[in-house]
């Protein structure tokens, strides 16, 4: 499934929503609750009364870096792979590129499920 990577509009908050909302969803498209979680409770909780494990915290930072460092890389790749005639020019350049890019978005979906797992 390879396709153009778009920025995502919004802030690490809204991306794990939409990520723990997948999570919940079934293949057949129906939407599985948490028992217990209401979204209207979370957004009503002030951040300072969560507890924040200070380890979690910069694993956490690190990984968002790591995200974002994997996520320009991929978009530099893509709008090379994107030049007119890269393939016909240069094959092999360009195979290793399309090389580089699978393994950097096998990276990227690794640090991200990293950092779901220290959200949750």
């Amino acid at each position: 499934a390879g396709g153009a990577v778009k920025p995502f509009d919004g802030d690490l908050d809204d991306y794990t929503k939409l990520i723990l909302q997948a999570r919940r969803t079934s293949k057949s498209g129906v939407e599985q609750k948490d028992p217990g979680f209401d979204e209207e409770d979370e957004e009503e909780t002030p951040a300072a009364a969560k507890p924040v494990n200070p380890v979690s915290a910069r694993q956490a930072e690190k990984l968002e870096g790591q995200i974002a460092k994997l996520t320009d890389l991929i978009g530099k790749v893509d709008e090379a792979l994107a030049k007119p005639d890269v393939f016909r020019k240069n094959p092999e350049v360009a195979g290793q590129l399309a090389k580089d890019r699978a393994n950097l978005a096998e990276k990227l979906a690794q640090a991200e499920e990293e950092w779901l797992a220290l959200a949750e």
